[in-house]
């Protein structure tokens, strides 16, 4: 019901004012007070909902931005903010929370990682979590680690929330260019790596 008041699509408040318009105009011209203030009172909803939409972020939105705000602090190699969004119990694989922060640092270095760019990301309910399912573009200086200087790669971040607060608990990553779930366990997530 929340995503029903909170996320209402740019259509929806358009319609109201159109029908509103209408409805003001018909009435202005037939001197018909009650249908003009249906016609205001119809313009007066689609502004109120406009706000309330704008105003209140519902989950799939807070996750959504965090989504995007862990792309940019695995960039920016910041372990602060990296380590803020994560869960304390989060994994990614065989690595644990520690594993993860250290490992994104030591990956976008090793790769040579200059900017990731999100191209698809939808938010999608999952029991009671929040999924985030992402493609990422990212650019890398290329070099003997990684020949390649532009990298497709699709992710799945699981998402639990607590009293307001979401926090991601698990990082899957489904492709790295064209290598596959499995083989990215077995070539980079099997043991963790430990900071330098």
């Amino acid at each position: 019901m929340q995503e029903f008041f909170f996320q209402i699509p740019w259509w929806a408040p358009s319609g109201l004012i159109a029908a509103g318009v209408a409805m003001w105009v018909w009435a202005n011209n037939r001197l018909r007070k009650r249908e003009k203030l249906i016609g205001l009172g119809l313009i007066l909803l689609a502004v109120i909902l406009s706000v309330i939409s704008y105003l209140v972020d519902t989950p799939a939105e807070i996750v959504d931005r965090l989504t995007r705000q862990f792309v940019t602090a695995v960039v920016e190699q910041d372990t602060t903010k990296t380590a803020a969004l994560l869960h304390t119990e989060a994994i990614a694989f065989n690595w644990s929370r520690r594993d993860i922060i250290n490992g994104a640092k030591y990956y976008a270095e090793k790769t040579g990682l200059k900017s990731a760019r999100i191209t698809s990301l939808q938010v999608q309910k999952e029991g009671q979590d929040l999924v985030s399912y992402l493609g990422v573009w990212s650019d890398h200086t290329g070099g003997p680690e990684l020949p390649v200087t532009n990298l497709m790669s699709q992710w799945k971040l699981i998402w639990v929330g607590k009293g307001g607060q979401w926090h991601l608990i698990e990082i899957i990553p489904l492709q790295i260019g064209n290598v596959d779930r499995e083989k990215i366990e077995q070539q980079y997530l099997e043991r963790p790596v430990r900071p330098r």
